[in-house]
């Protein structure tokens, strides 16, 4: 997956650098996104999906009217939550108890696009890799000594440091001025690497997924 990725990125220098006309838009983001993961059934029922956020920027290379490239960086938090039933070392039960975990990641998406509809309002398809490189992990869980109060662990040392997988997207982009436009994504990073170095989920089974719905603008440069 990595050699898929540095290959990407060298094939989207070499197209930028031949271009006769080079059409460059660079842009920003923000994505409300539905983070999960994925591996057993042990990993579904302690993992479950948080809706999250995510925010970067966008450069999109058309390399004609129809093909081009779709690159960036964009902060992305992802994470899970579950409720679990504590008891008392009698037995009695102390109510159910949240826990939830924030992962964030740098992620780097290199898509190849094609432009499906061309008229005043452009809807374009695309297809690709993405590389998440982790930048903290944090989980919340309750005290031992005391249920009801909420500690911080860091947890960066039991995930991979890299998230890689396969990139999808479907955008709208909506003309404000000639060089300007608002674009509307549906994107999905669908992970492939094992995210979770311990074993405590079951044999480092446990892989991301991230679906997000997007907006932001685009300057033509």
């Amino acid at each position: 997956m990595k050699k898929l990725f540095f290959c990407t990125l060298t094939l989207l220098v070499i197209s930028s650098l031949r271009a006769q006309d080079p059409d460059l838009w660079m842009g920003v983001h923000a994505t409300l996104t539905r983070s999960s993961f994925r591996g057993n059934q042990t990993i579904a029922k302690f993992h479950q999906a948080r809706n999250l956020y995510a925010f970067g920027m966008d450069f999109h290379f058309r390399k004609s009217k129809s093909w081009g490239l779709i690159s960036g960086f964009e902060y992305e938090r992802r994470g899970s939550k579950t409720e679990v039933e504590l008891t008392d070392v009698d037995g009695n039960s102390l109510g159910p108890h949240k826990f939830r975990s924030n992962v964030d990641y740098l992620n780097i998406p290199l898509l190849v696009s094609f432009r499906i509809l061309d008229k005043k309002v452009a809807m374009t398809g695309a297809m690709g890799t993405y590389m998440g490189i982790l930048l903290q992990a944090t989980s919340f869980v309750p005290s031992p000594s005391n249920v009801f109060i909420t500690i911080r662990q860091n947890e960066y040392k039991n995930y991979g440091k890299i998230d890689a997988g396969l990139a999808s997207a479907f955008l709208l982009d909506v003309p404000v001025k000639e060089t300007l436009v608002a674009t509307f994504a549906i994107r999905d990073y669908f992970g492939l690497t094992t995210s979770d170095k311990s074993s405590e989920y079951g044999s480092n089974q446990m892989k991301t997924n991230s679906l997000g719905f997007q907006f932001g603008m685009m300057k033509r440069l």
